[in-house]
């Protein structure tokens, strides 16, 4: 039985997940600080840049399309998690834009009912953008990697991850609070990091028992060393060990900021290298 590396989905696809899923991060997070009223300005520019990152997201989406002049038809197949995830992003950005108007614009005050009834719509969109690609990629029963069931979990926790990453940046480039008033930020990052590397081991786990397929992809991916280093390493261990230091430290909430590039980088790697390590089966198998 003759295998291949899958080539549907590419480098560009990788990005549009990254981008989308830590843009639906970044403004669910940036929703429950505003909400809470903490971190006000962090959580508005989160929320700024959540949506700004889940567009670009959508149109290299739209740049992956080999029929461009027909793109309204990934609007058209509800039975297709492509068409499904269109529309969510859809919802989600018109929601989220909405939500916008009322931080920055007199009309709609943000501490209005209306407001926030947006915004907790919005939040659960977020969620939502944040859930499909794991699912859209499960759906791809010619691909086993992609069907391990923590997969859709690895994703959404990465997606959470490098979301609220944004907003400990923001924070940071800000400065709008003294470095103490910043270590309940830097304690939600470290535990976000520990589920991802929780999430991470249950998928690498999960797949030691997905068949000799799967184990190719596997091995693909512990013996490539960029995966390691800028995943693993790069992406995680790192970034709990800097911020591990930050939490107990004073004055050195200024060392979040590599860390958190960090954690952009494993996170954008991370879709990546489970992208590319995807074996195809053949179609007689079916």
């Amino acid at each position: 039985m003759s295998l291949e590396r899958q080539d549907s989905f590419g480098r560009l696809l990788s990005v549009e997940v990254f981008l989308s899923g830590t843009g639906g991060g970044a403004f669910l997070f940036g929703f429950i600080y505003a909400f809470l009223e903490a971190y006000k300005n962090a959580a508005k520019a989160g929320i700024v840049v959540g949506v700004s990152l889940v567009i670009i997201g959508t149109g290299i989406l739209f740049l992956e399309l080999r029929n461009k002049k027909r793109f309204y038809r990934v609007f058209l197949n509800p039975s297709s998690w492509i068409t499904r995830g269109s529309w969510l992003l859809a919802v989600f950005i018109v929601l989220g834009l909405m939500y916008l108007t009322s931080l920055y614009m007199d009309y709609l005050r943000a501490d209005s009912m209306v407001a926030k009834t947006i915004g907790v719509i919005s939040a659960f969109s977020a969620i939502s953008v944040l859930s499909y690609p794991g699912l859209l990629f499960a759906a791809s029963k010619r691909i086993p990697l992609w069907n391990i069931s923590g997969l859709p979990m690895l994703f959404f926790v990465s997606s959470l991850c490098t979301g609220n990453c944004i907003i400990l940046l923001v924070s940071v480039c800000l400065g709008e609070s003294p470095a103490g008033a910043q270590r309940p930020l830097v304690l939600i990052q470290l535990i976000l990091i520990f589920l991802h590397l929780i999430a991470l081991v249950t998928f690498l786990g999960a797949a030691a028992y997905g068949g000799t397929t799967v184990s190719q992809s596997v091995d693909s991916l512990k013996k490539n060393p960029t995966f390691v280093y800028l995943v693993i390493i790069i992406g995680l261990l790192m970034p709990l060990g800097l911020l591990g230091y930050v939490a107990v430290a004073n004055n050195a909430f200024v060392l979040s900021v590599p860390a958190g590039i960090f954690l952009l980088i494993g996170g954008l790697w991370l879709r990546y290298g489970i992208l590319s390590a995807g074996i195809r089966l053949p179609v007689s198998v079916f």
